[in-house]
């Protein structure tokens, strides 16, 4: 009678394992399967135990990820798993939490193992992993299903395994800028920048695409301070961004009293450079150029829209010399102050003038200039309608300067009479 009554509580003590099972039932290296308690060959049925990895087969450290584990057979009444998450030497990895009422975390001697709290129909269980905080290599993921006829007994029950590798996501790319010269005067592309000036950003991972904003992009004049994700910040104040490609953005610098040294950073979607330092001036005049031939050539162009330089500088483009007496305009960043002034960070409604007096020299001959200041319906750009002295035919150096500060050697305007 003693011995009935023993056998006849066998499959109520196996049944209770629809609460979860005991630890170490996951396949992992040295443990067994579920099979010590449910009859029969691991994986002979016609299901499968799978786990779904939002991520893919990657973790980046220290980020949570939701799992979900599936466990298929279309003979089943009945379902439970018992997982588990080791390291290369099979210590635990990372930890296992549950996220509803359907699974449980249980210990065992410094090991985790998630599974489920009652078998039931449902047949997928979602619950959630933390990898370590920082990389530790690939890591091993060991997973028990347990498809159940629901009767009661440990016969008839099939159970499936699988384990997964997950690698460490590949480091993001963030942006950076170049050590030398990496923070420049977008017109001259030398060193100093001027609030409100246009300036160069140089370096690498800088952008995940290539482009110039688009019109519907300004709102109500006022331009954008990212495009794509990417964004620029001069002493923690957001820049307009005009251009971005990997290597090479181009911005307004914001508006700010600071002289000195301020930092420059760049955000993209990976992440935030690290600063680099660049020197704001009160004024950090430039000519822009043309890119052809080294960059020698201003970008000017004559009052009938003509571009100025030596013929053939852009092909498929007329380009002429300049002629003594000849009006040309001029195009440049940096120049400073404005009366009335213009806020950076806007199209400019209409002209307005330089703050203070600028010189122009064609070699050491000094020009006539007639307007110097903001062009209208732009930003950021400096234009200057200048008279062209009588100087020899050739390439000419020209030069600007405002407030003690000159532009770039090295730029020339062609002159032909």
């Amino acid at each position: 009678m003693k011995a009935a009554t023993l056998f006849a509580a066998v499959p109520l003590v196996l049944y209770a394992f629809s609460g979860g099972p005991p630890p170490r039932v996951s396949g992992a290296p040295g443990e067994g399967l579920c099979t010590q308690c449910h009859a029969g060959t691991a994986n002979s049925g016609p299901g499968n135990v799978q786990v779904v990895f939002p991520d893919g087969l990657t973790y980046t450290p220290g980020a949570r990820q939701q799992w979900t584990v599936r466990v298929t057979d279309s003979t089943a009444r009945r379902y439970g798993f018992q997982l588990t998450v080791r390291l290369a030497s099979n210590a635990q990895a990372g930890e296992l939490s549950a996220t509803d009422g359907s699974t449980q975390v249980i210990r065992d001697a410094g090991l985790q193992f998630i599974e489920h709290t009652q078998a039931g129909a449902p047949n997928t269980f979602t619950f959630a992993w933390t990898p370590p905080a920082s990389d530790v290599g690939p890591v091993r993921v060991y997973v028990a299903g347990n498809a159940a006829n629901g009767d009661e007994r440990n016969t008839g029950d099939r159970i499936y395994s699988a384990n997964y590798t997950l690698a460490p996501a590949a480091a993001p790319q963030l942006p950076t800028i170049a050590a030398q010269n990496g923070v420049v005067n977008g017109a001259s592309f030398q060193p100093g920048i001027a609030a409100g000036g246009w300036m160069t950003v140089f370096g690498t991972n800088l952008a995940p695409a290539t482009r110039v904003w688009r019109g519907d992009e300004i709102v109500e004049g006022k331009l954008p301070t990212q495009l794509d994700g990417v964004s620029v910040t001069v002493n923690n104040k957001p820049a307009a961004v005009y251009f971005i490609s990997p290597t090479q953005l181009n911005v307004q610098a914001p508006g700010d009293d600071a002289l000195g040294p301020v930092e420059v950073k760049v955000t993209t979607p990976q992440g935030t450079s690290s600063a680099v330092t660049a020197q704001m001036q009160r004024s950090a005049p430039g000519f822009f150029m043309f890119d052809p031939q080294g960059r020698k050539y201003v970008a000017a162009v004559h009052a009938d829209g003509t571009f100025l330089g030596p013929a053939d500088l852009f092909p498929g483009a007329t380009t002429r010399p300049a002629a003594p007496g000849q009006t040309i305009l001029l195009f440049g960043a940096g120049f400073g102050p404005t009366n009335p002034a213009v806020p950076p960070g806007q199209v400019v409604p209409q002209a307005a003038p330089l703050a203070e007096q600028v010189q122009i020299r064609f070699g050491n001959v000094p020009a006539t200039v007639t307007f110097s200041g903001l062009a209208a319906q732009a930003a950021g750009l400096y234009q200057f309608n200048v008279l062209v002295p009588d100087v020899p035919d050739g390439d000419v150096p020209i030069v600007a300067e405002i407030g003690g500060v000159r532009t770039q050697d090295n730029a020339f305007v062609t002159v032909k009479r």
